[in-house]
């Protein structure tokens, strides 16, 4: 655009002598249109700029890792005067992640309800956040210019995609299991006798139904376990955030095995809950989740938390503290070194985390 204005000032400076120096009509006609055209040009711009309007579209919300969605981007004016074409600037961030992502588009605004696509890929898991940074804007002739501001961002939660396992034959839950020091231990407390029957309740799981009975009954009939009410199992998440360049790749990890064991438990019908530290409040916070879709909620939940230094020492104070106990031995999803008698600690830097899931899932 520089070089167009410098263009124009030069020929502005040749119409202008050649009128100085030859008085003809032409000349002076010549003059007035080059004065008078650029001006119009400009009053239009104005005009068009303050009532341009920027709308944007994105199928659905969520996403899984490694996949790209295409953000509908439409141009329109309020007015019938159409602006030239116009650079739409956007960045895109993910949650926990320092690293910016821009992009832009042009936009041939030339006739109104103009829409592009953009593509942007979801490189990580968490809350993507798209900005639209700024639109540059210009008249006609591209001669004056002007970057307008927008405010609105676009949210889109990436999942991460489940670990790949072999499908169990039945829903029960896996009895008690031990490893190797370098393994997980697998505890599902200790009272799988049925002490009881009751009507079937929205939630509850169909690996549960005791048929026989539901077939003589109007109604279906669900098993209950001894220390059913107390059954919870609770997957501690440990955000500490580090220096390390793989930061990120091991953050991806710890959300797909926190994701993984919970699908896992919501299909046997187990009440089950992420545990980790709010860094915003400074509390420990639990989001539990007993179907798919109140699991679906607290992995955002999980995602749209920040990360932070010692996040995971502040924890396992916490929950120390907290007096959060159910009868079985909770998880302990981490990508530190960390050993302990008091919880199933998982490593996603470590461990051979699709092993892990596949051990979970067999008879």
């Amino acid at each position: 655009m520089k070089s167009r204005k410098v263009i124009y000032i030069l020929c502005l400076l040749g119409v202008f002598i050649l009128n100085v120096f030859y008085v003809n009509y032409q000349f002076y006609v010549l003059l007035l249109l080059v004065i008078l055209i650029p001006v119009a040009s400009f009053i239009l711009f104005m005009i068009a700029k303050h009532s341009l309007e920027l709308m944007f579209y994105m199928p659905g919300r969520m996403l899984t890792k490694g996949k790209s969605f295409s953000l509908l981007v439409k141009m329109s004016n309020n007015v019938p005067i159409l602006l030239s074409n116009s650079e739409v600037r956007f960045s895109a961030q993910f949650s926990n992640d320092p690293q910016v992502e821009h992009q832009k588009i042009i936009m041939n605004t030339f006739y109104d309800n103009h829409k592009e696509q953009l593509e942007i890929s979801a490189a990580h898991c968490g809350i993507l956040e798209v900005h639209v940074d700024q639109v540059h804007m210009y008249d006609y002739l591209k001669i004056f210019g002007k970057v307008k501001r927008f405010k609105g961002n676009l949210h889109l939660s990436v999942f991460p995609e489940l670990l790949p396992t072999s499908e169990r034959n039945n829903g029960e839950v896996l009895e008690s299991m031990e490893y190797s020091s370098d393994q997980w231990l697998i505890l599902n407390g200790d009272s799988d006798e049925i002490v009881d029957y009751r009507e079937y309740q929205d939630g509850d799981s169909m690996n549960k139904i005791h048929w026989k009975l539901s077939v003589k009954s109007d109604d279906l009939i669900v098993k209950k376990f001894g220390d059913e009410d107390d059954r919870c199992i609770r997957i501690l998440v440990d955000l500490t955030k580090t220096k390390d360049p793989k930061f990120r790749e091991y953050l991806d990890r710890i959300y797909q095995m926190a994701y993984s064991i919970g699908h896992y438990y919501v299909k046997v019908g187990m009440k089950t809950s992420f545990v980790l530290w709010d860094s915003r409040q400074e509390k420990l916070v639990e989001w539990m989740f007993t179907t798919e879709e109140e699991l679906q909620h607290a992995v955002i939940g999980l995602m749209q938390q920040k990360c932070s230094e010692n996040a995971g020492g502040k924890t396992e104070a916490a929950y120390e503290e907290s007096g959060l106990r159910s009868a079985e031995k909770p998880f302990w999803i981490t990508s530190k070194n960390y050993d302990s008698r008091d919880y199933q600690v998982i490593n996603v830097i470590r461990d051979d985390l699709e092993q892990l899931m596949e051990t979970l899932y067999e008879i």
